[in-house]
């Protein structure tokens, strides 16, 4: 990060973020590895190095971009989010970090993939599940989160303690979805909604055929306020 930027955006926004999660300094210096008394220093709006920053932006499962974001405070009651603005991720950390083209293994959102051509080539493959695009709302009353999807392959997910709740809009083509012992279908439309802590997983219904668009969908967590 250069010299000039004003840390007391990156420090408010991850005390707010923080703070949404419910979760005390002592968690977030367990999640992210950094000591506690430097992390309320950079709360506090005092420097730290650009690794410092990486661990809380991964710990907190929050973009650097946006930590650094003065749009994305925390006091804000209300966002609006344009879709040049943001970018596209790997849906699945180690598809990331396996990626040999990755420069930082740490980063999932690589300048190379926000081109959609080359996003549908990894996915087709077989180097990414799929590419996910994430709203986050953080409020003052707590965080919701909003995630637009492509899914080019199976896929497991773990929520974490924080979510209690999943909603999912199939907006594009037909997933086969696994939820615990139950296996069934979601077409263009269908909409599922499901508690956190059931095993969720899902795939296309069929393989991609050549010049097929992957299904796509659009999912929303509900989330425990203040939960530690």
């Amino acid at each position: 990060m250069g010299e000039k930027q004003d840390f007391r955006v990156f420090a408010e926004n991850v005390r707010g973020y923080r703070q949404s999660l419910g979760w005390s300094n002592e968690r977030l210096a367990a999640e992210s590895g950094v000591g506690l008394r430097t992390l309320i220093r950079i709360q506090q709006g005092h420097p730290c190095f650009h690794r410092t920053q990486l661990s809380i932006s991964l710990a907190l499962r929050i973009g650097l971009d946006t930590l650094w974001n003065p749009a994305k405070n925390i006091q804000k009651s209300y966002f609006i989010f344009r879709e040049p603005e943001e970018r596209w991720c790997f849906a699945n950390r180690g598809d990331a970090e396996n990626w040999t083209m990755n420069s930082d293994p740490h980063r999932v959102d690589p300048d190379s993939i926000q081109q959609a051509a080359e996003r549908d080539r990894l996915g087709r493959n077989g180097l990414s599940m799929g590419f996910a695009q994430y709203y986050r709302s953080y409020l003052p009353g707590g965080m919701q989160a909003t995630f637009m999807q492509n899914v080019y392959s199976k896929q497991t997910f773990a929520f974490p303690p924080t979510v209690s709740g999943i909603c999912i809009y199939c907006i594009k083509g037909s997933l086969k979805v696994f939820l615990g012992d139950d296996t069934f279908e979601l077409h263009t439309g269908d909409v599922l909604v499901f508690e956190a802590h059931i095993p969720y997983s899902h795939e296309p219904l069929s393989p991609l055929l050549p010049h097929e668009t992957p299904p796509a969908f659009l999912g929303v967590t509900i989330n425990r306020v203040g939960k530690p």
